[in-house]
């Protein structure tokens, strides 16, 4: 190959990220503006005549750069709806549990009716009962999620960019899940509220279910299971292609053999060698690194295959014509 670029000298790479403080009193709005003035500037003179310019993007520290922000948040959005539909699942049950207790104490709400209770009280009496027990099992979830993130949080991915997985609850998780609690239990409570609190009092009192009564609580309890069991399915078909992607994924074939190979960097450049003493260090270090016992072959390259990363630069041909 001939005529390499140096991404370091080409005025139309993109591939550096800068980190930078803002000045006390200083918007991001007036740093956004007045970075791409300089920007305008330098195109102006470096970059005449080409289109489609991109302006320079600021973005929050500790953020994904580029490409890499979308997918992470394509896959939150995956996570948080399998999370979600999970949670529908334990409402569904705790709802048909509800209702399961409120067929159990109908004679102490006819009775209560009866006396003078109004429908009103006791639909908040069953609602608080319904948002106390979210709010219990959100607390013991609260409480789980705090004890799992330690383990978590120590967990390093294999990867060479600086990942942080602190994922450790702070106050704004705290109260989303704290109005989450308060907002399923109202919703998944207020059915089997308004069902127990409009049974026959003639029947309930003489300790006679009615017919109809009866009938309409089953056609819900059997609505609730339907909802389970259908979104169960959604996720069991879901994660059973999710494995059978990481599965027909891991058998692809990578068109090279991993195994058997050991990877070592160096980099001349940062101790001063010139292009003549690179060379020679490389062919020496291949020639002692050949003459070690086991080892069959010895090659250098740029970019591992696979890896994270990568350099995109134009090569000339014999024929003139330039290409990526």
């Amino acid at each position: 190959m001939s005529g390499m670029t140096n991404a370091r000298d080409a005025r139309g790479s993109h591939w550096l990220i800068v980190d930078a403080r803002l000045k006390p009193g200083a918007s991001r709005q007036q740093a956004l503006a007045a970075v791409n003035i300089i920007k305008k500037r330098l195109d102006s003179t470096y970059n005449k005549g080409e289109k489609n310019l991109q302006p320079v993007s600021l973005t929050v520290a500790g953020a994904l750069p580029g490409d890499a922000g979308k997918f992470a948040l394509s896959l939150m959005a995956i996570l948080v709806i399998v999370v979600g539909l999970v949670l529908l699942i334990a409402c569904a049950n705790v709802a048909n549990l509800l209702l399961a207790r409120a067929s159990v104490r109908q004679k102490e709400i006819g009775v209560r009716l009866a006396i003078g209770a109004s429908r009103a009280r006791l639909i908040c009496q069953l609602l608080t009962e319904s948002i106390l027990l979210s709010t219990l099992g959100a607390a013991a979830g609260f409480l789980l999620a705090v004890a799992a993130v330690r383990p978590i949080s120590r967990f390093e991915l294999p990867l060479p960019l600086p990942i942080d997985l602190n994922f450790t609850p702070d106050a704004r998780v705290f109260a989303f899940t704290a109005a989450l609690s308060v907002l399923t239990g109202i919703l998944f409570g207020l059915a089997p509220a308004l069902r127990a609190t409009r049974p026959d009092l003639v029947a309930t009192l003489k300790d006679q279910g009615g017919p109809t009564g009866s009938l309409r609580q089953f056609g819900l309890r059997n609505m609730l299971v339907v909802v389970q069991v259908a979104l169960s399915l959604v996720l069991l078909v879901g994660s059973s292609l999710f494995l059978r992607s990481l599965q027909s994924a891991s058998s692809i074939d990578l068109g090279l053999r991993p195994e058997n190979v050991l990877l070592m960097g160096v980099d001349p450049k940062l101790h001063g060698y010139s292009p003549e003493k690179t060379k020679q260090f490389l062919g020496q270090l291949r020639q002692r690194v050949s003459a070690l016992p086991g080892v069959t072959s010895v090659s250098f390259l740029d970019t591992v295959p696979l890896s994270i990363g990568g350099s995109n630069a134009g090569v000339r041909t014999e024929g003139g014509k330039t290409g990526p």
